[in-house]
């Protein structure tokens, strides 16, 4: 701000006026001062760094923004928000920060005060840009919208300031921009200008950082939700995205069904008044092609916006379809050919893409569309929600206190009391801790009880955790803890069933392999707040000189992993051991050293070792895998599972090669122990005939090949193992010549359905791909829209005379055979999938192949099957068997 003295002189007093006054819009920076051109313009796309050069030109400028740094990238990158609203305002904005939070938490205040503080308080919007990088228009938009609201003098914008606070991080995902800045660049002008990315853009989950809004594993999402959910809790979230269906626009709420019941009526009710506001603003500012009530639901609890539902917020999504435009580069879309539907059966009844409909009122009819255009509709559904967040501003604030009250009363009243988390008496007391530590980083409060207690008829020890359900952000909670029961829709009597929008199930303590117990009652219990993330202590019993690590445990990998990285000896028992006063079931890991050199080891990965003394275990050596993870140029970036893989990976300490197409065809796979196919991103041809020449730079075009898929068959045969996960087993079923068929390959959806849920799979823990499970699992079976089922039928040889035949293949893990489904929604799992083999291990020559029907490691969400992979791997490392002793 300009300092400014006083003059009695009228000429100065004129000068001094306009000098004193806020920086006008010819003082504060244009995005085009900054980064050369206009955010829009044809064939140009800003790079991170420019972003954040410009948001801080603009903060130097205006005392009307705050730019913060709320976190960094994977790759270490700045995420910035800024902070808009009045010059006041944002003096004061700790004051309306505390507001906000107090008004969201609602504990401790009464209506009559909830009344004043909304009537003090500035109603926040949070409205965000750029998650998905290679969605390009609403990283441009950010920039412009900032500079609107800023610098404009119109009465709306003045309303907004005054009223509303604006959070908006203009780049959520740089590392992702810099991706797709750098394979724009490189094919500008070329015959692949238009060609998408040949790897995701997120350097580990690509378009699945929108999956991660409850785990919250990834540092960009955690930098997102710690800002919406513990810090400023604003009431309206704005989550920007380009994927609507074509030929409209642009996607703006309401949304289709199903609601999921944990949400608040107030936040359906509340979404549909802003996305009604923005449908006006399309209309008034005559920008066609705005649709509603198509694809998009309220079911599913992953994406940033849909998280927010369970918070109490009106979360709100947009979805521009860029039709063939793609990147910075127009398209024409040829009025004649536009179709007449939506080719949606999830559509409302009488919407039609030729004709004004209900939900769709202002057809688009085609013609140019550039990212100019783009940029203007994200501004526009911006403005939107900002002005109908400060036109509703004490209306917002008092509608989240009373979710918030509402909730706890419910909470109060019970069932659901209260969930319990014994951290002591759990299979693998590392995931519980990791629920704990995921229920925190969402914001549900968490207790500690610091007496031993009863509740529901049983007792529990000092320390166990508690998250009682009389909260504000209840439906959170409930949401994550509760099995999920999708409705089965269809779009008419006897039709197919209409796909959900993601999973249609998720629930954490199933995917975790974790014991919660839900108690319906009240009751009472000495307890504090946890209010750090709970840590695990590892331990080292004994002094050995020979030690057991449980196989149960997730973290007993990573522990061995610094053994080998130690150069220490790694071995597995091939049979029970009985020691040191418990039973140790094979799978156990066993190794010799000293107790010093173990305990740091021990406290790094939590890990508990146990010294056994002078018992002999039978036991096979495990030298450090020597993993390839391949990775194919044809992306999906809803289907990131190699990206996934990865992210785990190096979690738990697991080295591994990354292997392309290239590499697998032309090169030496002997120096691997196993390699691993994870699920394709689109179909299983992909995976061998990749990209058709002529569509991608030729480095990027074919796939495996013939020539490929053999090398892989000689890798085996020689000894290697290949881990092929989901649908990544039908290509080597068929390439290896697998006695394995899909049994459900033409099963239509009326018959089986099963879209992301979890279903129960018996599990042979004596085998070593299933050492340290449980004897069942619940196993994520996802099944996105338009994807093929799965169900492995074991082919038996032929019978040789009075000799019944002898099948080769092991089977580790099944489908239960009834009362498959735990939570979601399936259709025809019992009849098809029912006592189907789910894990199995199949020899080929002097190697063998793993199958695996389903993603042990889906999104970093089911930490109770991790051990599936973890496993695989190892046990592709295992040497001959030989006596351990002391």
């Amino acid at each position: 701000m300009s300092i400014c003295v006083k003059s009695s002189r009228l000429f100065l007093l004129v000068l001094l006026a306009v000098v004193c006054s806020s920086p006008s819009a010819a003082q504060v920076p244009t995005p085009e001062s900054v980064i050369g051109w206009q955010p829009g313009t044809d064939y140009k796309l800003t790079n991170s760094g420019q972003i954040v050069e410009y948001f801080e030109a603009l903060d130097a400028a205006s005392d009307r923004i705050d730019v913060v740094e709320i976190g960094r990238s994977v790759e270490g990158r700045p995420i910035i928000m800024a902070i808009i609203s009045s010059a006041e305002n944002i003096s004061n904005k700790e004051r309306y920060r505390e507001i906000s939070r107090r008004l969201a938490l609602a504990t401790g205040v009464t209506d009559e005060e909830a009344r004043r503080l909304s009537r003090e308080g500035k109603a926040v919007v949070w409205i965000d840009h750029g998650l998905h990088a290679t969605e390009v228009a609403h990283a441009e938009a950010g920039m412009v919208l900032a500079h609107h609201l800023v610098t404009s003098e119109d009465h709306e914008v003045q309303r907004m300031r005054e009223h509303a606070i604006i959070l908006l991080p203009p780049m959520l995902n740089p590392d992702g921009h810099e991706r797709v800045l750098a394979w724009y660049s490189r094919n500008l002008g070329t015959e692949f200008e238009m060609a998408s990315l040949p790897f995701i853009d997120h350097p580990y989950v690509g378009h699945e950082n929108n999956r991660d809004a409850f785990q919250i594993s990834t540092p960009e999402i955690e930098a997102a939700t710690r800002v919406m959910w513990h810090e400023w809790i604003p009431q309206i979230v704005v989550n920007h995205h380009q994927g609507g269906p074509f030929p409209s626009r642009i996607f703006i709420p309401p949304h289709q069904e199903p609601l999921n019941p944990n949400i608040h009526p107030l936040v359906s009710t509340g979404m549909n008044v802003v996305g009604s506001h923005m449908g006006t603003r399309f209309a008034s500012e005559q920008k066609p092609g705005a649709v509603s009530r198509i694809s998009y639901t309220l079911w599913w609890n992953g994406g940033v916006r849909g998280a927010a539902y369970f918070h109490n917020q009106i979360g709100i999504l947009t979805e521009i379809n860029t039709g063939r435009a793609r990147w910075a580069s127009p398209a024409y879309e040829d009025p004649a050919s536009l179709p007449a539907n939506f080719g949606s059966s999830a559509r409302p009844v009488g919407m039609t893409a030729d004709a004004p409909s209900l939900f769709y009122p202002y057809p688009w009819k085609g013609g140019w569309w550039r990212l100019k255009d783009q940029v203007d509709y994200v501004v526009t559904a911006s403005m939107g929600a900002a002005d109908i967040g400060a036109r509703l501003s004490d209306d917002w604030l008092y509608n989240i206190y009373q979710m918030g009250r509402d909730e706890i009363r419910a909470g109060r009243a019970g069932g659901p009391y209260a969930y319990i988390v014994p951290l002591a008496d759990q299979w693998d007391r590392g995931a519980a801790v990791e629920l704990v530590n995921l229920l925190q980083r969402g914001a549900v409060e968490v207790h500690r009880a610091t007496e031993a207690f009863s509740a529901g008829g049983r007792s529990y020890p000092n320390g166990t955790v508690i998250a009682f359900a009389a909260q504000a952000f209840r439906p959170h909670l409930v949401d994550l803890m509760e099995a999920q029961e999708h409705p089965d829709l269809r779009s008419h009597d006897g039709g197919p069933p209409i796909p959900p929008y993601d999973q249609a199930a998720w629930t954490v303590p199933m995917g975790m392999g974790v014991q919660v117990v839900r108690v319906d009652e009240p009751f009472e219990a000495s307890v504090e707040p946890v209010r750090q993330p709970v840590t695990l202590q590892g331990s080292v019993e004994g002094r050995g000189p020979v030690f057991v690590l449980t196989a149960a445990h997730n973290v007993s990998f990573e522990a061995v992993n610094q053994l080998w990285a130690a150069g220490l000896d790694v071995s597995r028992a091939i049979t029970p051991v009985e020691a040191a006063g418990r039973s140790w079931p094979a799978g156990t890991f066993v190794v010799r050293a000293d107790a010093d050199r173990l305990s740091s080891i021990a406290r790094s990965s939590a890990a508990e070792f146990v010294a056994i003394g002078r018992v002999e275990v039978d036991a096979m050596t495990v030298r450090k895998p020597r993993v390839g993870l391949y990775r194919s140029y044809v992306v999906n970036d809803h289907n990131p599972d190699e990206g996934w893989t990865r992210w785990i990976f190096d979690r738990y300490g697991f080295d591994y090669e990354t292997l392309e197409d290239p590499d697998v065809r032309r090169g030496d796979l002997s120096r691997f122990d196993a390699i691993i196919l994870p699920d394709p991103g689109r179909g299983v041809n992909d995976i061998l005939q990749g990209h058709a020449p002529g569509t991608m730079p030729p480095e990027f075009s074919g796939g495996l090949g013939a020539e490929g898929a053999a090398n892989l068959k000689r890798f085996v045969e020689r000894g290697g193992r290949v881990i092929a996960l989901d649908r990544a087993s039908n290509f080597a079923i068929a390439q290896f010549g697998l006695p394995i068929r899909n049994a459900v390959s033409n099963v239509p959806t009326s018959e089986l359905f099963i879209p992301g849920s979890f279903l129960k799979a018996e599990i042979d823990s004596e085998h070593p791909l299933a050492y340290g499970m449980q004897s069942e699992a619940a196993v994520m079976y996802y099944r996105r829209r338009g994807a093929a089922h799965m169900a492995f039928d074991i082919i038996e040889p032929a019978s040789t005379g009075d000799r019944p035949a002898n099948s080769t293949v092991e089977v580790a893990a099944r489908f239960a055979g009834d009362d498959l489904l735990l939570s979601g929604w399936e259709l025809g799992a019992d009849r098809h999938l029912g006592r189907t083999p789910a894990l199995v291990q199949i020899p080929v020559g002097a190697g063998d192949v793993v199958l695996m029907n389903f993603r042990p490691q889906f999104r970093d969400q089911v930490r109770g099957t991790f051990k599936f992979l973890f496993n695989a791997m190892v046990g592709a490392a295992m040497e001959k068997p030989r006596p351990t002793t002391d």
